[in-house]
Order: structure tokens, then C-alpha cells, then sequence
């Protein structure tokens, strides 16, 4: 197996092990669902900054997604000091609302595209 297939193998179990649709995968990255779907068949690879996002998105890192060995090292949570001093970007924000649908799915047994969030914002 070469590497472009081992990489499209473990974007695909990574994926599934967070219970993630191909499109909801591709939202929380910015990229259309055609583009993981490439990506999991191994017919493409990721720009960095995709490559990057796509990382963040499966809770892991980009060595792991390219080269495997050890299991999957966890990205570092936002802490809420962390939230509090900087403002969240459209990516981070978008990163924060997946992750809630994740847990909501988990914790009640749905799946992530039963959930829906909604944000009410307060003046």
C-alpha cells in the first residue's frame, strides 16, 4: 500500500471514529465534500492549509494523517482563558459548533447530522 492510500486510510477512520460525514467533515475544513471524498479514495491530497485544517477538524495531527505510527495525538482544547483573551475566527468558531454537535451526538446517541445548533447572539 502506498502512502497516498494510507494517508486516505486513516483520514477515513479518523473520520469515522468521530461518527463525521463526508460533508460535515468538509464544512468544518472550508473544502467541498467532493474534496474528502478524493482525499479518503486517495485520487488527491491537501494543500497545507487544508492539510491543516483537516487535522484540527479529526482531533489529531498532521504527522499522524501523513506518516501514521502512534495512535492519534490529540490537538490541545481551547481552554476558556483562551477563548476569553482572543476572538474566535470564522474557523475556530465553526471548529467550536462541531465539536458541540459531536458531544450532543455522542451523549444522545444521534447521529451529527440529526443536530442542529442554533446561536442566538444578545446586544
Amino acid at each position: 500500500m502506498n502512502n497516498t492510500r494510507l494517508f486516505a486510510a486513516r483520514v477515513r477512520e479518523s473520520r469515522d471514529q468521530k461518527r463525521l460525514s463526508k460533508s460535515a467533515l468538509a464544512r468544518a475544513v472550508g473544502v467541498s465534500t467532493t474534496c474528502v471524498w478524493n482525499w479518503e479514495e486517495g485520487n488527491t491530497y491537501p494543500r497545507a492549509d487544508a492539510l491543516s485544517r483537516l487535522a484540527a477538524a479529526l482531533s489529531t495531527t498532521v504527522e499522524f494523517l501523513e506518516r501514521g505510527g502512534a495512535p492519534q495525538a490529540q490537538h490541545r482544547e481551547t481552554s476558556a482563558i483562551d477563548s476569553a483573551t482572543a476572538p474566535p475566527t470564522r474557523a475556530s468558531l465553526a471548529e467550536i459548533i462541531l465539536r458541540a454537535r459531536e458531544e450532543i451526538a455522542l451523549a444522545s446517541g444521534l447521529s451529527v447530522e440529526q443536530v442542529k445548533v442554533v446561536l442566538e447572539y444578545g446586544a
